[in-house]
């Protein structure tokens, strides 16, 4: 027995979602500045004042947003195969140490394989995704206070 490994690759595109990927951009990156007051230099009056942004520092607001990576689960698979014996020599056997064998005139010895093969894969592709889950019980209650007349100042 031997066991060949072939690498392959395949793409799909997913057209139709039952819940979309979410994927969250970056926030835009600011820049700001301080007011700051410095004296000019001499020749100029002491009265005056260069008004201007902090020269000394850089101030940035910046963020990232780290968004939860797809990922495969393989649901089934199914492979139908194909093998053509390229080399078959019919009626003709022999043993491991090369001597002929009397055999069946169906059976045969070859020495080329032609393998081919589809495979059919489910998979299932999955991201983590937050969802808002209703209060389904304090929902319930301030509906029910409301009909009968209750006030609990919305503590439940």
């Amino acid at each position: 027995m031997y066991i060949v490994v072939i690498p392959f690759s395949a793409v799909t595109e997913i057209k139709d979602f039952m819940n979309k990927p979410i994927f969250h951009k970056n926030p835009d990156t600011d820049n700001f500045t301080f007011f700051s007051s410095v004296d000019l230099p001499k020749g100029y009056s002491q009265k005056e004042k260069l008004l201007s942004g902090d020269f000394t520092q850089f101030d940035q607001i910046s963020g990232e947003v780290f968004n939860e990576l797809p990922f495969v689960e393989l649901i089934s698979s199914r492979i139908f195969e194909y093998d053509e014996f390229l080399d078959r020599s019919m009626g003709d056997a022999y043993d491991v140490f090369d001597r002929k064998m009397d055999v069946p005139f169906e059976e045969a010895t070859f020495k080329k394989l032609e393998e081919k093969m589809v495979i059919d894969l489910t998979l299932k592709v999955l991201q983590k995704q937050q969802v808002r889950v209703k209060d389904y019980y304090c929902d319930y209650h301030k509906e029910h206070d409301k009909k009968s007349g209750k006030d609990h100042g919305g503590k439940y």
